[in-house]
């Protein structure tokens, strides 16, 4: 960020504690006063005497003090994210809030073998629509899980998926053009065979 971004940002800091103070409510100082405390607050490892012993116990620490500043007592950890946002994003979201507090699995291994479970879940389940529906998410959530722990965004991924399957998919269409035939000419191994030239074509 430049110097002159970082100035309009602070004209509008100022900007609003104005409007604020010729309302009465609270000024500039009063801001100061009170990011200066949230920070001294939340961080008693360095303006206290409190000690940790990792990032992820600093973490930890982090998330139970916010808790533990919430008014309402009932109010959850997960309660700050948003139900608005893309469903693959907020598991993420949900899944870090839990881990922050050190609800979390030990490894990916662990989740693998989770995803599993699920899968075998939904497999017992194949034609009861509502079960299965919940399995699935499972799966899903299992899934993003999983790209939690090696760091790959699963929007992203998703989005190269559907790139990808589309690609292939044009592909198979061209074949068939220039062959002269339809879908329906050809049964399902010759599609198969299809498909996995198109893999062979992404590879080269």
């Amino acid at each position: 960020m430049k110097c002159k971004e970082l100035g309009d940002l602070l004209f509008q800091v100022v900007f609003h504690a104005q409007l604020a103070a010729e309302r009465k409510a609270f000024d500039f100082f009063d801001v100061v006063h009170a990011i200066t405390e949230k920070m001294q607050r939340r961080h008693p490892h360095v303006f206290g005497e409190e000690t940790v012993e990792s990032i992820a116990e600093q973490r930890q620490r982090w998330e139970i003090l916010k808790i533990a500043e919430r008014k309402a007592p009932s109010q959850s950890l997960l309660d700050s994210v948003s139900v608005a946002q893309p469903a693959l994003g907020r598991a993420k979201k949900l899944q870090l809030k839990a881990a922050a507090v050190g609800f979390d699995w030990d490894d990916v291994q662990g989740v693998f073998e989770k995803l599993d479970e699920e899968i075998d879940e939904a497999k017992r389940v194949l034609y009861d629509k509502q079960r299965l529906s919940a399995e699935i998410g499972d799966m899903l959530f299992t899934c993003v899980n999983i790209a939690r722990f090696v760091d790959v965004n699963p929007e992203a991924a998703l989005r190269q998926a559907n790139h990808t399957f589309e690609t292939r998919f044009k592909g198979m269409e061209q074949d068939l053009k220039k062959a002269g035939k339809s879908w329906s000419d050809l049964n399902r191994d010759e599609l198969e065979a299809l498909w996995q030239n198109q893999k062979v074509n992404d590879k080269s």
